[in-house]
């Protein structure tokens, strides 16, 4: 199934806990309506998707407990919507992004069980209330 084309329109998408398997399709960035992302305690696996800048008005991404590996794309952070980041028990790694810095708007992040290291950009222009770099190397 091409979900990016056969569901252009979809504004919400919470399919957690299915026991689904495989990598996140690259044509869900033809999801212009596209708010609400959670993919949370499924199997998914291999690395996250690189053209997040595509989804403007997503707000919330959980994708939090799956096999997902690899760098968080500085995409994923040029979305000016976003408000809630979920990534918590994957296998992502590495630097957080200065790029993090773009988005303004986020509310909360949630990076425990993965394995990123350096500073947290500063947060000090953002909103956010609730961050949980637990269990991550920082």
């Amino acid at each position: 199934m091409n979900i990016g084309h056969e569901m252009s329109l979809l504004e919400k998408l919470d399919i957690s806990r299915n026991f689904l398997n495989g990598s996140i399709p690259p044509s869900m960035s033809r999801m212009a309506s596209f708010s609400f992302l959670h993919l949370s305690s499924n199997h998914l696996s291999g690395a996250l998707p690189t053209n997040w800048q595509a989804l403007q008005g997503l707000t919330v991404i959980d994708l939090s407990c799956n096999n997902l590996s690899g760098r968080i794309p500085s995409s994923m952070w040029l979305s000016p919507s976003l408000i809630w980041l979920k990534l918590r028990n994957n296998d992502l790694y590495g630097k957080l992004s200065s790029t993090l810095q773009k988005c303004t708007g986020l509310f909360a992040l949630d990076l425990g069980g993965d394995k990123f290291f350096g500073a947290i950009p500063n947060l000090i222009t953002f909103q956010i209330s609730t961050i949980n770099p637990a269990c991550a190397i920082l």
